[in-house]
């Protein structure tokens, strides 16, 4: 299969030309979109000739830039991923191997984050994210890094869940979503209270604006929910409860904001702390 990578940055200075390093020795189309970067994001790019560079002059939020992405790609399979996000070693290998069933029709990757176990944030992360992983052991579904076949013209520019506005596109076409546990990406979680709420609070939202359209993401059932958590605690269990309860609190932040019919921006504001992993 022909594959494009597509990549959407927003002042990634610091990360891009590292993944870059490692993307173009790869016999992939590659696709970076800048969206608004005031840094040095887009000269770190042009000087990878081998590489396309759309650039949005101003930032109209990730849905939009994935957008570019579906517009530019040429491959028959499509894979997305941020630019703040490490591939391990044959990660694509593996996260494009169920594409070769002809039913499947998207691939998630399996997230590890880097954050340090010995701090709080660090166990939350830890917790958060092998707790999407059992939950995807049984039901699979998009996360960080996905692969899918190219069948999406474009996806709602103001969703703030970008990936899985891509699995509801998917399954309605009548394929099946698979996750690939061997398919091992890294990345950063929230280093900080603020930030965790913020991006807990967003991604709730947009899952409760799919379910209103008549798609819901397995996480969404707390009894799926619960039963991942504690396969997912381990040697965590003391980040439990403070877990859990932040996770509630932005849930309940994203549904009081949903029923107010307060709107989320298109363009949120980036979480630092999340940053600077490569």
């Amino acid at each position: 299969m022909k594959v494009s990578i597509g990549i959407c940055a927003y002042n990634e200075s610091s990360n891009i030309g590292k993944l870059l390093d490692r993307l173009v020795k790869l016999p992939h189309e590659i696709i970076v979109v800048a969206s608004g970067c005031t840094d040095n994001t887009v000269p770190i790019v042009k000087s990878f000739k081998s590489v396309n560079l759309v650039i949005q002059k101003k930032r109209e939020g990730k849905a939009s830039a994935v957008n570019e992405v579906l517009k530019s790609a040429t491959g028959d399979t499509i894979i997305l991923q941020g630019a703040d996000i490490i591939p391990s070693s044959f990660c694509y290998k593996y996260l494009l191997k169920p594409l070769e069933d002809k039913t499947v029709g998207m691939v998630g990757a399996h997230p590890i984050p880097v954050d340090d176990v010995d701090n709080l944030m660090g166990k939350i992360a830890h917790l958060l994210w092998n707790t999407h992983h059992q939950s995807a052991l049984v039901n699979p579904k998009a996360g960080e890094v996905c692969a899918f076949r190219n069948i999406i013209r474009q996806i709602d520019s103001t969703t703030p869940v970008d990936e899985v506005s891509i699995e509801y596109g998917i399954v309605k076409q009548g394929y099946k979503v698979k996750y690939a546990p061997d398919a091992i990406v890294f990345n950063k979680g929230c280093s900080t209270i603020k930030d965790f709420l913020k991006q807990r609070k967003r991604i709730y939202y947009g899952h409760l604006l799919l379910k209103r359209d008549g798609y819901t993401v397995p996480t969404m059932s707390y009894l799926n929910l619960i039963r991942a958590t504690l396969r997912a605690t381990g040697k965590h269990y003391r980040s439990l409860i403070t877990t859990v309860c932040l996770e509630l609190l932005a849930r309940r932040q994203a549904k009081k904001s949903f029923i107010s019919k307060d709107t989320q921006p298109t363009i949120w504001e980036v979480s630092r702390t999340t940053k600077e992993i490569l």
